[in-house]
């Protein structure tokens, strides 16, 4: 765990990198606190995981809450300072009617295709339930705008695929997303790199992929004058 930690933690990418261990991959208060101690912040799935999280100690700030299940705590997770990923126009709402709410809020967005060894892995595409549907990614916008708040973080999964051109294809399409988010500066690629667990398997190589991300990263930036932090959920990696 340690070396995998540290090998995340080496990715180099143009304007700034942040590594999330997803919590449900295991969520053992030793795991989780050497993950900490070793400079890793933290992706939870359900405000139970999220509330777990800052019990074990872990600051707010180091933790992204994105659920397909609207938060029981979402006021006292806000309050300790929990980054909240809206995965529907539903859970949108649920945001802004927080009174405490921050002024910047994520978004998980349904890029319309997916890639995983099953449908089971495949997070991303028609046959998903994760996420608000591309089509309604201007709906969003303007519900934020209405109540001052901007969505600076962009949430693209796909699902457990190893190749990393089909990782670099869906960063492109997770930044032809951005080119109409204007206040997106933070994307966050999931979730889902593949591992190694038998036979002829392919792991994903997450030296080549980070590779593949900040030549993309730099070439939109370069186009659009717009430096985007990158953010990855591995998982089971």
């Amino acid at each position: 765990l340690v070396e995998r930690a540290k090998k995340l933690l080496s990715l180099e990418l143009p304007f700034g990198f942040i590594p999330r261990y997803a919590m449900k991959a295991n969520n053992h208060a030793e795991v989780v606190s050497l993950f900490h101690e070793a400079g890793l912040h933290f992706d939870a799935s359900s405000s139970y995981e999220a509330q777990e999280l800052l019990e074990l100690g872990t600051p707010g700030d180091k933790i992204s809450l994105s659920s397909q299940q609207p938060a029981h705590n979402l006021t006292a997770l806000l309050g300790a300072g929990v980054l909240y990923v809206a995965s529907s126009l539903h859970q949108l709402g649920l945001f802004l009617a927080s009174e405490n709410h921050p002024t910047l809020v994520g978004l998980r967005v349904n890029p319309g295709v997916g890639a995983g060894h099953n449908n089971r892995t495949t997070t991303g595409g028609a046959n998903s339930s994760f996420g608000l549907w591309q089509a309604y990614v201007p709906q969003a916008l303007e519900i934020v705008a209405a109540h001052g708040v901007s969505i600076d973080r962009l949430h693209i999964h796909i699902g457990s695929g190893a190749d990393p051109s089909m990782w670099g294809k869906m960063m492109e399409t997770a930044l032809e997303i951005v080119e109409t988010m204007p206040d997106v500066t933070s994307l966050d690629m999931g979730g889902g790199y593949k591992i190694h667990r038998y036979g002829d398997e392919h792991e994903t190589d997450m030296q080549a992929v980070g590779v593949k991300f900040g030549q993309l990263l730099q070439r939109f930036a370069e186009k659009t004058g717009r430096k985007l932090r990158l953010e990855i959920e591995p998982g089971t990696w």
